[in-house]
């Protein structure tokens, strides 16, 4: 595995907390998934959100 390859995938493991503007609850994501602004699942409600930055 390359050095470029193992630094994303450390990156991929990093999470950070994301909150979901239907319920209010905040949740653990993946890092890379906010800042690329993919579709985030709330644990709780179940409803889809994207995170804008």
């Amino acid at each position: 595995m390359s050095f470029f390859a193992q630094m994303m995938d450390r990156i991929a493991r990093i999470n950070a907390d994301a909150k979901c503007p239907i319920c209010g609850k905040n949740s653990k994501h993946s890092v890379a998934k906010i800042s690329r602004e993919q579709a985030l699942l709330c644990p709780h409600c179940k409803s889809l959100f994207v995170i804008h930055g």
